[in-house]
């Protein structure tokens, strides 16, 4: 199986995304999948297939990213992984060909920034030390 790194890797060289904030009526839109009390702080486009969405919990302290895919059809190259900046060894990933979505993956980052991004097909966007609190 193919890491994070590696799908991430794979979808650099094949696209060069910029930050920023996707369009509503094109992007894959929040599913939920967080839990309760997760609102979207987030979120940045993944080429033109989707997007990974960014959230937080005040009550726990803890965030949770997901990648969103904009079309439908057969699985697709998919992952998400997030991290304390701060703290490397807290990364947590999910990766696979999958047909709507990667993730959820959570961590409590209270006080911290965190590191998160997502891949969907050929596209990958990714931002560190990022919404530091």
């Amino acid at each position: 199986m193919a890491t994070f790194g590696t799908v991430a890797g794979i979808a650099a060289a094949s696209v060069i995304a910029v930050p920023g904030t996707a369009d509503a009526a094109t992007a894959g839109a929040y599913n939920g999948v967080c839990g309760p009390g997760f609102v979207v702080i987030d979120s940045l486009p993944v080429g033109n297939e989707g997007t990974v969405y960014l959230t937080y919990q005040k009550s726990s302290g803890s965030n949770c990213a997901v990648s969103v895919r904009k079309g439908t059809g057969g699985p697709i190259a998919m992952a998400v992984s997030l991290a304390r900046s701060d703290d490397p060894s807290t990364r947590i990933s999910d990766e696979g060909d999958y047909t709507t979505y990667a993730g959820p993956v959570w961590v409590n980052a209270r006080g911290a920034c965190v590191d998160w991004g997502g891949v969907v097909g050929a596209g990958y966007s990714h931002r560190e030390n990022d919404h530091c609190g």
